[in-house]
């Protein structure tokens, strides 16, 4: 009895052993997994990262291989150019070409969506008065004078002339817009003298050039300019100050007829007698005919002759007057 006894103890003992064994190999067994994902997943990490540094070393390897490249055809350059150096190169520009690896991509981004270019022979801006648009009443400082309104109905003023001008558009379309603009050409202006009523040289002829780009990602926008300028020759006297303030004050009465009669020439001649006068600079066939009591605005018909003006009246004989 006591035999037996004892032998069902150590059958219990045994099972008891041998779960133990058991949860131990799963456990072992569960470990192992983990272990075996996690040197998956380190694995495969690396290896995207290798890729990565890959494609970096390649593209830093072709710009070394480049530079190398042209270092040697420099120093071959020099060592041909200077003289009497026997030495040979130990590697040949055509061995470096060979062992160039190139690797291209395309990137849209790169290539402008549009392109729009402009090139002109000339080019010139031609600004006017309309003097039928202006002021019509009589001015106070010439009263009682009136104005004999012999004037042309459009006056120019001023040219501002482009020779060979070159425009150049591009643009990029992409998340963000860009656009790029170049310009470059010959720039000069000539402005009116009312004395002899010729077209004056205001501005020398000049070089231009430069490039605005535009750039707007929605967010923001930006706007970069360059611009290059030659020197700049400007003349500067009594003619330009009053052919520009009288052009400054017709903008000003422009449609507005109720207004004093601007006075853009230099001279008003007054007629304050009771005869008609007659009247022209001498060596030309100017002959301007003025009543009683009207004015009239006069500029030199020629600067070429003598500023000296015949007057008379209709039936009587002339006289030459001298102006300064």
């Amino acid at each position: 009895m006591e035999t037996k006894v004892v032998d069902t103890v150590v059958k219990e003992e045994d099972m008891v052993t041998m779960k133990e064994a058991i949860w131990v190999e799963v456990t072992v067994v569960v470990v192992v997994v983990v272990v075996v994902v996690v040197v998956v997943v380190v694995v495969v990490e690396a290896i995207t990262v290798c890729e990565v540094m890959v494609d970096n070393c390649s593209q830093i390897r072709v710009t070394v291989e480049t530079v190398l490249v042209e270092d040697t055809q420099a120093v071959l350059s020099a060592s041909e150019s200077g003289s009497q150096s026997t030495c040979e190169p130990l590697v040949t520009p055509t061995a470096l070409a060979a062992c160039t690896r190139v690797d291209s991509c395309f990137t849209p981004w790169f290539v402008p969506s549009l392109c729009m270019s402009f090139q002109l022979a000339h080019l010139e801006f031609r600004l006017c008065h309309h003097l039928d648009q202006l002021g019509t009443a009589s001015p106070r400082h010439l009263q009682p004078f009136i104005p004999d309104k012999n004037v042309p109905s459009e006056l120019e003023y001023m040219v501002i002339s482009f020779k060979e001008p070159t425009l150049y558009l591009r643009q990029w379309s992409s998340d963000s817009v860009c656009q790029e603009l170049r310009f470059s050409s010959q720039v000069d202006c000539r402005l009116l003298e009312c004395r002899n009523v010729t077209m004056q040289t205001v501005v020398q002829p000049f070089g231009i050039s430069g490039q605005i780009a535009l750039s707007d990602d929605g967010v923001q926008r930006r706007l970069d300019g360059t611009m290059i300028m030659d020197s700049v020759l400007v003349n500067f006297g009594q003619h330009v100050v009053h052919s520009l303030n009288t052009a400054i004050q017709a903008w000003q009465q422009n449609k507005c007829p109720e207004v004093e009669e601007l006075v853009f020439s230099h001279f008003v001649i007054c007629n304050d007698t009771q005869e008609t006068l007659r009247f022209g600079q001498v060596d030309t066939d100017e002959n301007i005919l003025l009543a009683s009591l009207h004015s009239h605005q006069y500029s030199w018909r020629s600067h070429r002759s003598p500023q000296w003006r015949l007057m008379g009246t209709q039936e009587c004989s002339e006289a030459v007057l001298p102006v300064e």
